[in-house]
């Protein structure tokens, strides 16, 4: 059985796995002494969501989230925590329905859009499990079950993270010994793609193409198209570094990459802790959103 991942109780600090952690934050003595102190002039309903990878478990948070809040709020947070680097299409979808932030009813395939402008508790209830999607290329997909639901004083923030996996860690696949800190793409396919500080400045990696190690269920999940590998073949960055010939040919490469591959995107977004070695993804809470630049 494989080993769970787990994350600290915002309020308690104490670990525990995904298939407890909800369990405990029902029963625990911090959280109930903090909101028994809790006071203010109204009360408003928030909802209790947990959040996960659909094909991969070990990313998880659960939030807490006020009831006014809209699915596009939830949709810039996920971005902003998780997933974006190109600002692709995202969607839920609940009941058969798809929220999108941009709705285009599409009668060929008689599908029901709405927008992502409505408040949660228009369209959540608890109990149901929802179907997020980022990016309908390379996509995540996450899983959002409604777990609870309580009556409070209404808080300054919006949303709180309750409590988050840790960060996992992986071993180089290269040296087999330090921790690895990055992803070479091209190795995805061919077993270990992961590789530590010292193996990564290895001449037959280019630090151009290499991805931050983060935690994020879309970490590695940069596409690089067949094109854009014949296009680096091309144009080899340290060679052409040697030769003093780099800024002309590697922004001759970046144009053509993003032609071929038809994404005329230069989106950069501030903070740190993502994917990309220089521009990241998935900040950490408390953070800004990072974007990957020409990595979609």
């Amino acid at each position: 059985m494989a080993k769970q991942v787990k994350g600290k109780c915002r309020y308690c600090g104490k670990e525990y796995g995904k298939a407890y952690i909800i369990r405990h934050l029902a029963s625990c003595k911090e959280r109930e002494r903090r909101l028994e102190k809790e006071t203010g002039k109204r009360k408003c309903g928030y909802f209790e969501l947990l959040i996960y990878g659909k094909y991969n478990h070990d990313y998880w948070m659960v939030i807490e989230i006020n009831e006014t809040a809209t699915l596009e709020y939830v949709d810039k947070f996920l971005r902003d925590i998780w997933l974006e680097c190109c600002g692709h299409l995202s969607d839920f979808e609940i009941n058969g329905v798809s929220y999108e932030r941009y709705p285009d009813p599409d009668p060929f395939w008689g599908r029901e859009v709405q927008s992502m402008d409505c408040k949660l508790k228009s369209v959540f209830q608890e109990g149901m499990s929802v179907r997020y999607r980022y990016d309908f290329g390379s996509t995540t997909e996450l899983v959002i079950e409604v777990r609870g639901y309580r009556i409070g004083y209404e808080r300054k923030e919006n949303l709180l993270i309750l409590s988050r996996n840790n960060p996992k860690t992986f071993v180089c696949g290269e040296c087999g010994k330090r921790t690895a800190v990055y992803i070479a793409p091209e190795l995805v396919y061919d077993g270990n793609p992961f590789l530590c500080r010292e193996c990564s400045e290895q001449e037959e990696y280019e630090e151009e193409f290499l991805l931050n190690v983060c935690n994020s269920p879309r970490m590695g999940c940069a596409v690089i198209t067949e094109a854009r590998f014949i296009l680096r073949s091309l144009f080899r960055i340290r060679t052409v570094r040697k030769l003093n010939l780099f800024p002309p040919l590697f922004s001759t490469y970046l144009l053509l990459q993003h032609i071929v591959c038809g994404e005329m995107v230069y989106r950069q977004f501030e903070g740190s802790g993502g994917m990309h070695r220089r521009t990241g993804l998935a900040a950490v809470p408390g953070e800004n959103a990072a974007g990957l630049l020409g990595m979609c």
